[in-house]
């Protein structure tokens, strides 16, 4: 009997047996080579990220630090200072013996199409290139282009400070003439002679001598000869510094300064552009492109043919003279 019933326990074990394999087989986990291969590297190159070890992808990256253009204007305003001062007594020493330096300093004026403040050129800030007298940078057109496009975020932040948020560096244009041009056709001329720096507008100047908006440029000349002869100093002289005197005095400079807005309008487009006439021909619009990239040449020594270059903010009364009048158009 024992026999027997050893013989039938073992058939029953058997059958539980070979019922319960495909239920093992369903709730056994995967072999881990099958499906881990991705997640054990991901694991690695996390773990390799946190101890820093590692170069190329995956590595650590490196915060970046956000330009700060109010600082590199602090620093380029400080620089031109030092040039400016380096100019004067200092010299070169080369193989063939000592070089002077020259410091050029420029008006640089910017302009956009999306902004009514600066619709029209507004002068902004000076710019000044340090070179060798001996030893002369490249064309100044090259020279003006590298060197504001090294500037231009610098220019553009000037700007903001004129007339908030300034000119957007996106569409902005830049024009540069010599400092000693700026001077004689635009500041003398325009900018000192306004009462507290206000600008005139057009129709101001319309009113001033009394014309229309559709009148001829011939009109415009008629009447303005018409006051200055009315006005001129020469018809007081008897008691030049009488009421009527005086009061002629004010409207021949009232005069003058109107024709000279509408004069200036009717010959270019750009207000700007038209101040000092011909006389005024170095004024330009210069290219800009790598905006912020240093130039060979900028770290050349001077002596060989290198320069520098800084942006120093110009009086806020002279932007803000510009500024207003394009807001008055």
């Amino acid at each position: 009997m024992i026999p027997n019933t050893l013989f039938l326990t073992t058939i029953l074990l058997l059958a539980v047996v070979d019922d319960v394999t495909p239920l093992i087989a369903q709730i056994r986990p995967p072999k881990a080579s099958s499906v881990c291969v991705y997640s054990t590297k991901a694991k690695s190159r996390k773990a390799k990220v946190g101890s820093g070890k590692t170069s190329g992808f995956g590595s650590p990256k490196k915060a970046s630090t956000k330009f700060d253009v109010g600082a590199a204007l602090l620093r380029s305003e400080k620089l031109y200072d030092s040039l400016e001062k380096s100019s004067y007594s200092s010299t070169i020493s080369s193989d063939s013996g000592p070089s002077s330096t020259i410091f050029r300093e420029h008006v640089v004026s910017v302009r956009s199409a999306s902004s009514a403040a600066f619709s029209d050129w507004v002068p902004v800030c000076q710019l000044g290139v340090l070179s060798s007298s001996s030893a002369p940078p490249p064309s100044d057109s090259a020279v003006m282009s590298s060197c504001v496009s090294y500037l231009a975020r610098e220019v553009c932040h000037s700007s903001s400070l004129a007339s908030p948020p300034g000119v957007p560096r996106s569409d902005a244009e830049f024009g540069v003439e010599p400092l000693s041009d700026f001077l004689d056709h635009v500041y003398e001329a325009v900018v000192k002679p306004s009462s507290g720096g206000s600008a005139m507008s057009s129709a101001e100047a319309r009113e001033a001598l009394g014309v229309e908006a559709d009148d001829s440029d011939e009109d415009v000349k008629k009447k303005y000869r018409k006051i200055t002869l009315r006005c001129h100093p020469d018809r007081f002289v008897s008691d030049p510094d009488g009421d009527e005197a005086r009061a002629g005095a004010r409207e021949f400079d009232r005069a003058a300064k109107a024709y000279e807005v509408l004069s200036a309008t009717s010959r270019a487009a750009s207000y700007y552009e038209g101040l000092g006439g011909k006389g005024r021909s170095a004024f330009g619009a210069v290219r800009v492109e790598d905006v912020g990239k240093e130039r060979t040449a900028m770290r050349m020594d001077v002596e060989v043919g290198g320069y520098r270059a800084a942006v120093r903010c110009l009086d806020p009364d002279v932007p803000s003279f510009f500024v207003a009048r394009n807001g008055a158009r």
